[in-house]
This record gives structure tokens, sequence and C-alpha cells, in this order.
């Protein structure tokens, strides 16, 4: 087999021509391709107990609990093999009856590992001591011994606890692979005559005039987790439960409106994996307001950090920060609208599945579930039918939020007052909980908008926003109807009056359902109507309180309506 940078020689050499780059493993004396060594490790070897997942629960902020088994291997001591990374305080591990642990030992061990590329000096470096023909870029040809450099394999030692260590600051016992062809661009060869040192650009070729060649490796370690028994019990369960990240679930909905105030809701559940395969798991998925206190904490049995850093993370005064920065704040914390329950004679459900609670937390269950590592799946959840209405509504800013609309309403302005909602008020008349999640509505067929649902309970009702109505027509004024000196705790202040109208017309050719709010900051006097208004408590005693106004109406097609309100303000 011949490639454009190496060739074999009858004799079944190996030969690297000029300009080669990154070289494959190569087997020598025959054509073919060998197959990468395995890793291996200079400690103790010890039977390895396989710990395969068998159930796990799933919160929405990429964590998850999961449950693992394994049987146990012969004699009285072996490696726990296929554990995730635990969060800190979350590690417990049991056994069956007939098993008794005397201990958990956890270590770093280093591990060669072949490289799968390589280029010309790495391979030299590597083949120390063996014999090669150089053909140089003049022709000439010298045959010697490749040298090994006096600092190829260096042992830096720094433990900080200790007098007289070694003040480099790098990890106890790591080898730090130097090879000085790398550096200096050169190889050193031993002939019959003497040393003789070697330009890499003056060298043409080499060819290896010995079969038994080394391949270039790179050392790494790796966390061992040894279990050491009283006494051999092999054949027996043992399980492992801790809390891990690096998997986790998102619901969604799609609720399709139809006719009469009835909707079909339809949960659709996506677990992204970046933890482990899972084959015919006991799944569940987690809704609720989850307490976790320190999940991106490793545990210390993971050896994934030092003793320091551990302290510090302890020490620290938010130790769950990667919670609070975890993916979509809203989703994740589980958002809730409070809403009134209503009666559940009439609510149907359709398929929804087993849910279980645990204390303040449902678990939805996903039994025989299968996941590769780095695959996402998509399962339906649950659906059932629900009723539903259309609500239109109008959020007024207080004056202070008008005048720096008015301000910079030429420059664009996000957020308009004249702004009227149409919103989807659904009741969950289902026997189970919704999650936060995304939620997608299609009527007639077609696309009406996407919006965010919140945690809902049975039997409660959450209004979610659809789109901006087109079929409303609305108007805000307000004038001073009076200004009069006042004193107030011995200070000077203008006391105004005003009052408010807000006008709205329905021209969508259908009933419309309004509820309208209107903030002031102020005391509010009167409203219209069968309008409500209220005052907030004034904790900072600040000069004027915030007040609202509130209506619920309905408009008949093409109708429109006033609503009036008063206030008093001082400045």
């Amino acid at each position: 087999m011949k490639t454009d940078n190496d060739t074999m020689t009858g004799a079944g050499r190996l030969v690297l021509a000029a300009g080669a780059g990154l070289l494959p493993f190569f087997l020598f004396g025959t054509c073919g391709w060998a197959s990468m060594p395995d890793a291996t490790s200079g400690e103790p070897s010890l039977p390895s107990v396989k710990m395969v997942p068998k159930k796990l629960a799933l919160f929405k902020n990429g964590y998850g609990t999961v449950t693992l088994e394994g049987k146990t291997a012969e004699g009285s001591s072996m490696e726990l093999a296929g554990l995730p990374t635990p969060s800190y305080g979350s590690f417990w591990l049991s056994a069956e009856q007939g098993v008794s642990v005397r201990e958990l030992i956890s270590s770093r061990v280093k591990v060669t590992i072949p490289k799968s590329n390589y280029d010309r000096s790495e391979l030299l470096a590597a083949n120390a001591g063996k014999l090669i023909k150089v053909t140089t870029a003049q022709g000439g040809t010298i045959i010697g011994r490749v040298v090994e450099p006096a600092n190829n394999k260096v042992r830096e030692s720094h433990r900080p606890n200790l007098m007289g260590s070694l003040s480099s600051p790098v990890e106890d016992g790591r080898d730090m692979y130097r090879s000085s062809f790398a550096v200096a661009g050169s190889i050193l060869l031993q002939t019959e005559t003497g040393h003789v040192v070697l330009q890499e650009a003056a060298i043409q070729q080499v060819e290896f005039l010995e079969t038994d060649i080394s391949f270039p490796t790179w050392t790494t370690d790796r966390t061992r987790l040894v279990m050491n028994l009283e006494k051999p019990a092999p054949g027996k369960t043992v399980t492992v439960n801790s809390l891990s990240s690096g998997i986790s679930w998102l619901p969604t909905y799609r609720v399709e409106l139809g006719a009469e105030g009835h909707a079909r809701l339809l949960c659709k559940a996506t677990v992204m994996n970046e933890l482990m395969d899972l084959d015919k798991v006991d799944m569940e998925l987690i809704s609720g307001f989850p307490r976790l206190a320190m999940p991106g904490l490793p545990s210390p049995i993971s050896m994934k950090q030092n003793m320091s850093a551990l302290f510090a993370a302890l020490g620290s005064e938010k130790p769950g920060t990667e919670y609070a920065r975890s993916l979509m704040d809203n989703y994740m914390s589980q958002a809730r609208t409070p809403q009134p329950v209503f009666t559940m004679e009439k609510a149907t459900a359709i398929d929804p599945g087993t849910v279980k609670q645990a204390e303040d937390l449902f678990f939805y269950s996903l039994p025989d579930f299968s996941c590769k590592y780095r695959e996402t799946v998509t399962r339906n959840l649950f659906g059932g039918d629900i009723p539903y209405r259309h609500i239109y509504t109008w959020d007024i800013p207080n004056q202070k939020g008008l005048a720096e609309w008015n301000q910079n309403r030429d420059r664009g302005a996000a957020a308009s007052p004249l702004d009227v909602w149409h919103c989807i008020q659904l009741t969950n008349g289902l026997n189970l909980p919704w999650s936060t999640g995304m939620v997608e509505f299609v009527s007639q067929g077609r696309l009406a908008g996407q919006s965010t649902l919140t945690f809902t309970n049975p039997g409660e009702r959450v209004l979610v926003r659809l789109n901006k109505s087109m079929e409303t027509m609305v108007h805000v004024s307000e004038e001073t109807l009076s200004t009069e000196p006042v004193k107030v705790r011995s200070s000077s202040y203008q006391k105004h009056t005003v009052k408010g109208t807000l006008t709205m017309r329905n021209v969508s050719g259908r009933d419309m359902e309004f509820q309208v709010n209107k903030n002031i900051i102020g005391t509010p006097e009167t409203v219209s109507g069968e309008g409500e208004m209220s005052s907030l408590p004034n904790w900072n005693r600040s000069l004027n309180p915030d007040g609202k106004f509130q209506w619920k109406l309905t408009l008949k097609p093409d109708e429109k309506k006033e609503l009036e309100y008063q206030y008093t303000y001082l400045d």
C-alpha cells in the first residue's frame, strides 16, 4: 500500500519521505492499517464492575438523579466503572444483603493513550535507540541510532503542603513530554564515527531499519473509584444514586383552538442526553419548584477539583450559581401564574400518563426509555380536551411611563400604551400539572402564535398572550382639573387633580371580552362604571403611593366605550 508520504520497502521497513505531515498508524511488514492500541495505565489491574443506569429523574436545569446498578466481581477489591460525576452531597452507594462495603477510594491514575495523528519528529522521538537511515537533501545517507534527549521524560512533583517541594505549579506526579526534536527542529544520531545533528530542513527521507517500531503516545489521567469489601461476595447487586449534570428535559405544548370554547392540548417532552447511553431505563420527568443547593459543585469523590477549590466554593455566598444561570431562567424556575380554581366536572383527559407526586414535586413517567449519548429524544407526554376563552388585555402605564413613551415614540419605543393583547385563558382540566414551557396555538389548521405557558396546577386557569390585537381601537387622554397648594409633613407641595379617559372600540364583528388595567402614581379618587380602584401599601413612605384602576367588560361588535377615572398626586 502507498500513500503520498510513505512507501513500503521490500523488507517491510517504513520509509518517511520529505514533506510528511500527520501520519497514521502503520503495520510494519504487512500491507494494511493497524488498529489503534488500547490505552494503558500504570496502576495495578483490578476487576471492573460495570455500573448500568436503571432509573433517572430529570429536572429542567441540566441535572438529573441517576440510579445505577452493577454486580460485584471476584475478590474483595474492584473498580466501579461507568459512573457519572456526582454533585456535592449526592453520591450514595448501597448493596444487597450479604455485601459489606469497607471503604471507597478515589484516586487519579495515569493513562497512556496512542496518538492517532503525529508528525515525523514525534515518531522519531518515540523511537529513541532505534536504527534509522537518513537521506539528506543533497543525496547523502547517514545510518545511526536516534538519541533520546536528556529531558525527554521529566517528572515534576509539586506538593504545596510539604517543605522542600518544587514550586513549579504543575499537578503532582505529572509527566511532561518534552521532545528536543520539536523544539530545536533537529535530530541527534549516534553513528559508528560519532554523533551527528541534522536539521529537519536538511532531511529528505527517513527509513526505519528495524520492524519493532513504537508509536507516539500522550499521557493523561482519570478518576478511579475502588470499592473494598470486608470479604468477597461475587455476583451481588451494588446500587449508586447521584445527582449529575449533562441530561435534561423540556416540555412543549400545542393547543388546537376549536369552536365554542373547547380546545385540545397536546404536550411532548424532549430529553437531551449528554451524559451516557440509556437502554430501557425507567425515566421520570420532574415538574415543580426544585431546591438544589449546589448542583454545579462536584462531589469530592469525583476528584474534579482540589481541596482549596472545594472549600472556596462551599464558603461562597452563592453556592448554587450554576442553577441561577441555567438555561432559560423562566423555564427552569417553573414560572407560575396563580389563577382561581374552577370545577372540573366537565373536564376530560386523554391518555394523561402516570403522574406521581413526592412532596412538592410531580413526576411524569416514561417507562422503557432508551437514548444514546448525545442523542435527543422527543416523546408525546399527555393530551386532553380543555376549556378556553378569548380575553383582550389593555395595560396602561402610569403618567411617568406615558410621558417617557411620548418622548421616545418617534425613536421606535418597543412597548406602547396603545397595545391591546389578544390572550387565551386556558383552564387545566386534566388530572396533572402543566410544567412551564413553550406553547404553540393553532386555529383552523393554521399557526396562530407562540408564547410561554407557565406552571399551572389541575383546576387552575392561566392567561397566555397570543398576539397584539388588530381589531380594537383605543385612545388615552388625561387633563388636570385643578391644582392647589398643600402642606405635608411641614413641607409645601402642589396637589393636582387629574381626570383620565380611556376610549375603546370593537371593530372585530364579534363580542370581545376585555380586562383593562390603568396604573397611576398618586391616590385613586373615582372610577366609572363597574371599575375598581386600589392603592398599594406605601412602605417606602414616598410622597405619592402607587394606585390602580381595573375594569372587566364586554364590547359588542362596533361598540364604543369610554372609561373614566380620577386621581390626585403631589409634586
